[in-house]
């Protein structure tokens, strides 16, 4: 009978101590839980930002997504935001370290600009045109503005007015701001297919002014990116899908993917492009309000530029995973689509027809690109150009850019 007492004593202890210990870690869970939303570390920010912001099966906006940046951008009211004059900042990454200095005018230059004595061509667009991923002096625009001075035996000078993150609807309230300062005799507006259509989206839903600096804090609510977890993620409920969305959860399960990567047990999750799953596809009542959308900024801008008796011309420029075809392969199984029911160039084709429609005249970088796939034209993983890429689009871009400026210059003669 006294063993008895002893093994239920023990049976007690032990369950009173399995209880205890199951209490500690439930509270030290919650504690852990509550600090990891309020100061959660940047990657699992952005991972849970991700989680919650679903804008490919509901394109409302739910929540920002908030993340520091250097002050080489400053808040605006129309734009939302704009680059800081009169500012230097030594940009670092993996795949390159760039220098990025900007003129009175917010622009990256490292000139002023005062009364017009050269033919100027004023470059707009996003991170592609602000040469994001080499130096100033390795842009297109660099090159052209050299080879357009011999070509044409006088002062040229090519101004990069390019902004990371801006779409159609951006460049055109620059424009509007740019075109009476900088007089230029012709607007190159160049449209990136792999994310300016999903800008404009989020221009439509949102408003042009919907990304902010707050306080040195970018807001905003746009993603470009969605993982290939994360799409079958979205759908799960009940407890599973409590427990997925946990902060404590998902931080020990980057860790371990991170640490299974590393060993080589498994490969780097797969990062999804949102603008294949969107724009690439069969058309939709969507596509058609952002094509009607991005008609409305082309034609705004045409009639500025005509106004003021400036050309407008449209270079389109191709997304990486256009001009390396088994990339595009890989977004299309991440997103377990049919691939007959998507084209890898459908929007370059849409964006063609609309702008011959304007009689706007227009080149597409695409299949030059893809034709000297070959020749590192891109970072591997940034996506960006790298200086070979830019160089190439400065030869593409010449004689299409010659041919308007002759034309232009043959229609100022008298007769």
């Amino acid at each position: 009978m006294h063993s008895e007492q002893i093994k239920l004593t023990a049976a007690k202890k032990l369950l009173f101590s399995v209880l205890v210990v199951s209490v500690c870690m439930a509270v030290i869970s919650v504690v852990l839980e509550v600090y990891l939303r309020s100061w959660p570390p940047p990657a699992l920010q952005l991972r849970m930002r991700r989680l919650e912001v679903d804008e490919l099966a509901d394109p409302a906006l739910r929540s920002a997504r908030r993340r520091k940046f250097n002050t080489m951008y400053a808040d605006d009211e129309q734009l939302g935001y704009r680059l800081a004059e009169n500012f230097y900042y030594e940009w670092q990454h993996s795949e390159y370290s760039m220098q990025v200095k900007t003129n009175s005018l917010a622009l990256r230059e490292e000139r002023e600009f005062g009364p017009k004595n050269a033919l100027r061509i004023l470059t707009l667009g996003d991170s592609f045109v602000f040469g994001l991923g080499v130096q100033r002096s390795q842009t297109f625009q660099t090159f052209l503005e050299r080879e357009l001075s011999k070509r044409l035996s006088r002062p040229v000078e090519v101004i990069n007015a390019g902004v990371p993150g801006y779409g159609t609807c951006h460049e055109l309230v620059l424009l509007e701001r740019l075109l009476p300062v900088l007089q230029p005799d012709l607007v190159l507006l160049c449209f990136y297919v792999g994310n300016d259509l999903v800008d404009n989206l989020h221009c439509l839903q949102a408003g042009v002014n919907s990304e902010r600096i707050v306080d040195g804090v970018f807001v905003s609510t746009k993603r470009y990116h969605v993982r290939a977890d994360e799409v079958e993620r979205r759908g799960r409920k009940g407890l599973i899908g409590l427990l997925l969305r946990s902060y404590l959860y998902n931080l020990l399960e980057m860790k371990i993917d991170t640490l299974k990567t590393q060993a080589g047990v498994q490969k780097k999750p797969q990062t999804l492009y949102k603008s294949v799953y969107s724009f690439h596809g069969k058309a939709t009542d969507q596509q058609a309000r952002v094509y009607a959308y991005t008609r409305k900024q082309l034609e705004a801008m045409l009639q500025i530029c005509s106004g003021r008796g400036t050309k407008l011309a449209v270079a389109l420029l191709p997304a990486q995973l256009q001009v390396y075809e088994e990339m595009f392969a890989e977004q299309l199984v991440g997103f377990s689509v049919s691939s007959q029911d998507y084209e890898i160039d459908r929007p370059n084709k849409v964006l063609s027809e609309m702008l011959s429609q304007m009689n706007v005249p227009a080149i597409d970088l695409y299949e030059p690109f893809r034709e000297r796939r070959g020749k590192d034209l891109y970072y591997r993983h940034d996506g960006h150009w790298t200086k070979r890429g830019h160089r190439l689009a400065a030869k593409i871009l010449e004689p299409f850019l010659l041919g308007l400026i002759e034309v232009a210059d043959s229609s100022a003669r008298p007769d």
